[in-house]
């Protein structure tokens, strides 16, 4: 038997998402491991995707618009996204690695690399 639950989204949230029913997993149940495939823009090659990847892909996108207009510190991107600060530094560690992003000291905030850095 499988029990859903519907989840809507808090007011404020940045993914105003239309509310939607997710399936509630027993936890004595054996994990899946869920993928998706996404088409590969070179060649049409599919390539397998964990949920994980999917979800940094939109973090990804609303990280970048939080800095448009100003560095911020790694705890005012976790506020405004409402999650932990946890997440937020490891999801921004993969922005700056990605070249996406800076890491500025005195103090550590995180900005927008400028259009010279790309060169």
């Amino acid at each position: 038997m499988e029990v859903r639950a519907s989840i809507a989204p808090q007011q404020g949230d940045l993914l105003a998402l239309p509310a939607t029913d997710v399936p509630i997993v027993n936890p004595a149940q054996q994990a899946i491991r869920v993928t998706s495939t996404m088409s590969d823009v070179h060649g049409g090659a599919e390539v397998k995707q964990l949920p994980a990847d999917e979800l940094f892909m939109v973090a990804r996108k609303l990280i970048l618009q939080l800095l448009t207009d100003t560095p911020k510190k790694d705890k005012e991107i976790a506020r405004e996204l409402g999650i932990n600060s946890a997440q937020t530094k490891a999801w921004l560690e993969r922005l700056v690695n990605e070249k996406k992003i800076e890491k500025r000291t005195c103090p550590v905030s995180y900005t927008l690399r400028s259009v010279h850095d790309y060169k």
